[in-house]
């Protein structure tokens, strides 16, 4: 057995509540629809930013990369100046050791006239 109080109450006003959920959670839903899609784009936006930086970086790292090898070259070519020039030396002092005569004076060449 039913209510009758409780039917015309539901009767009544039942379709006013439904309307009012469905605008309510229409706007909110609509909202939140909104809310994912620029979300989508600022998350598209990032990652191409962030695309954009790797790869500047990997330009970067290979730039790095290549001084890094210039400097070992130029290291390299210092030691290998050094080793020379102590090499020489000890030429120079073997050679004055064993008597023999030191490499003549070279004269300087006068500058060409301007």
């Amino acid at each position: 057995m039913t209510n009758p109080l409780k039917t015309l109450w539901a009767i009544t006003f039942k379709p006013i509540y439904t309307r009012l959920f469905r605008r309510f959670f229409d706007a909110t839903i609509n909202r939140l629809n909104t809310t994912l899609g620029e979300l989508a784009t600022l998350r598209r936006e990032l990652h191409n930013h962030v695309h954009g930086i790797n790869v500047r970086l990997d330009e970067l790292n290979a730039r790095v990369a290549d001084l890094d090898q210039q400097v070992h070259t130029v290291i390299a070519a210092r030691w290998d100046e050094t080793a020379m020039a102590r090499r020489m030396a000890a030429l120079e002092d073997g050679a004055q050791r064993n008597g023999a005569a030191t490499a003549p004076e070279v004269q300087a060449t006068p500058a060409p006239p301007k």
